[in-house]
This record gives C-alpha cells, sequence and structure tokens, in this order.
C-alpha cells in the first residue's frame, strides 16, 4: 500500500501518499488507516513523521483521530473545505470587481444550462423562492436572503458539487458589499422582476433567453456597484429591454 520516503520534508510524502490512497478511494470514508507503528515500519520513516503527517491531513478535513482507536478516513466536509479555501482566500488582494467578474462568466450559463436541464422540482422550487422574495418586499424586508437563495438554487440545481462550492466561496467574499445594493431605492423590487424573467425562460426551456436575462440583471448589477464602489467591469452587453 504504501512506498518508501525518501523526499527532504518526510512528512509532507506521507502526507501525500495517504491523500493519494484516499483520492484512488483506495482508502473509503470511514476505514481505519493503519497503526503509527505499520505505517512507520512500511514507509520507511519515524512515528514522530507519521504524527506529523497525519495531524497535517487533519488539519485540512481528511482525516480524524479518535483517542483509544485510531485515526480514520474522514466523510467529506464541504464547509470544512470551503472554509479553509476562504481564509486563504481572504488573504489575497480580492475585491467585489473580481466575485462580480465570476458572476458574469458562470451564472448566464448555469441558467442556460438549467433551461435545458431543469426538472419539475427545480421549476418549483425557483417559483416559491420567488414568491417569498415578492411576500418579503411588500412586507418591508429587504428580499436579500430570498435573492441570494434564487442564485443558489439555480447552481445546485445542475447537481455538480464544483460549481456548489464555486458558488459558495464567492458568495462569502465581501458580503457586506453585495448587501450595499439592496439599499439601493427600487434595486430589491427590480432584482426581484429580472429575477421573474430569468425564472420564465427557464421554465419554458428557453436556454438563450435565460441566458441574456442572466446576463442583463448581472449588467445592471454592475452598474449599481459602479455607483457605489466605482469599479467599471468589462463586457458591455445591450441594455434594451426585450
Amino acid at each position: 500500500m504504501f512506498m518508501k520516503a525518501n523526499g527532504k520534508k518526510l512528512y509532507e510524502e506521507v502526507a501525500g501518499q495517504i491523500k493519494h490512497l484516499i483520492e484512488t478511494k483506495q482508502l473509503n470514508s470511514g476505514d481505519m488507516l493503519p497503526s503509527e507503528e505499520e505505517m512507520s515500519k512500511s514507509i520507511g520513516v519515524g512515528r514522530s513523521t507519521i504524527r506529523e503527517a497525519l495531524r497535517s491531513l487533519e488539519l485540512i478535513g481528511l482525516v480524524e483521530t479518535k483517542r483509544g482507536r485510531g485515526t480514520f478516513v474522514k466523510t467529506a466536509d464541504v464547509k470544512a473545505f470551503n472554509d479553509i479555501l476562504l481564509d486563504s482566500i481572504k488573504l489575497l488582494d480580492v475585491d467585489s470587481y473580481h466575485v462580480y467578474e465570476i458572476d458574469r462568466l458562470l451564472e448566464p450559463n448555469a441558467a442556460r444550462l438549467l433551461a435545458q436541464r431543469a426538472k419539475d422540482e427545480h421549476i418549483e422550487m425557483l417559483e416559491s423562492i420567488l414568491q417569498k422574495m415578492d411576500e418579503s418586499l411588500k412586507s418591508g424586508g429587504s428580499g436579500e436572503v430570498e435573492s441570494l437563495a434564487f442564485h443558489k438554487a439555480i447552481f445546485s440545481a445542475l447537481d455538480n458539487p464544483f460549481l456548489d462550492i464555486i458558488f459558495d466561496l464567492t458568495k462569502n467574499v465581501h458580503q457586506k458589499d453585495r448587501k450595499a445594493i439592496f439599499n439601493v431605492t427600487d434595486r430589491a423590487r427590480k432584482t426581484y422582476e429580472e429575477h421573474y424573467k430569468i425564472f420564465e425562460a427557464i421554465k419554458s426551456r428557453d436556454g438563450a433567453k435565460a441566458y441574456r436575462y442572466m446576463e442583463k440583471h448581472l449588467t445592471k448589477v454592475g452598474d449599481v456597484y459602479d455607483k457605489i464602489f466605482s469599479f467599471k467591469y468589462s463586457g458591455e452587453i445591450d441594455r434594451e429591454e426585450e
């Protein structure tokens, strides 16, 4: 199962071997790893190196050590993975424009794909979210929670875990900036109306229209961002109503 280690940073090489076994499903969720002594003999390193390797894997959520029982492969924890990535992203020079640019690249295509693949339950979910958003706005709410839920539902319906991770990451960066657009007069109601057009296009299975309406919506969001934060975005599109 294991190979002899010969790298400079032995614990990293050992951790890499264990990680490879997990990634290739040679070790599955819930499996117990060999004991420190067994791995030490098999790989040819000291037990302290094994412990260091296991600690590094525990930090990134791949394994967990249970006192008196051993070390086990951990069930995938997407939230923990996202938290680690988010902490790393926050150390970079990332601003609202970078997040907005990702939205412009991904969300129109997500809407188009869903229009092609949507099942009845997806349509019902989107309609329910929009109904709640309308009710929130009529009762004096901002509609922000429902707006975010609408976009997330589109991504989730595509059943692509990687897209879910990207969505959650982008929406957790600069949350305060995103909230600010809902303080702009009439923006929340306009957002609802734009969302409804996207929904109708998805419901009618019109991928081209779903793409176009999502792109128009994001362009208008970009206009608001520009007024608040003074950033310019590329990729202008026709703003004429269809």
